[in-house]
């Protein structure tokens, strides 16, 4: 298979334009690679911060989203990244990050601390995604 042929990227109008220069969604025939999502609002057109519980929901509403847009679902993730600002909060995300996904399949996951993110907000995840044949 010629992989080159196969390589896409878009962005999905639902989640807002993007703010700077990247794609939402890039796939190369195997995988997709959703970019990070934050507490993003695009009624808004800006990260509005609230608690992890709300900006993890947010964030992870956004991925899912992206997911639809190229007809896949959570239990298509095969990676996570996560990045907070505070790790003390590890299990209040936690607690809603683990309603996306089936307890007996989930994802390969780093969960690191960040200084700031942009716009303020606590979190940002992103994943990747095993295309479907």
């Amino acid at each position: 298979m010629d992989r080159s042929q196969s390589f896409s990227h878009h962005d999905v109008p639902e989640i807002g334009k993007p703010l700077s220069p990247y794609s939402h969604v890039v796939s190369d025939g195997l995988y997709a690679f959703l970019a990070g999502q934050l507490a993003f609002h695009p009624d808004r057109g800006a990260v509005v911060p609230g608690t992890i519980e709300e900006e993890c929901a947010q964030a992870m509403d956004l991925l899912g989203m992206a997911l639809r847009s190229i007809g896949l679902e959570f239990s298509d993730v095969v990676k996570v990244t996560i990045h907070m600002t505070d790790l003390t909060m590890l299990g209040r995300m936690n607690a809603v990050y683990a309603r996306y996904f089936d307890p007996d399949r989930l994802p390969a996951r780093t969960c690191t601390g960040a200084a700031s993110l942009i716009g303020g907000g606590q979190i940002e995840i992103d994943c990747v995604a095993r295309l479907r044949t």
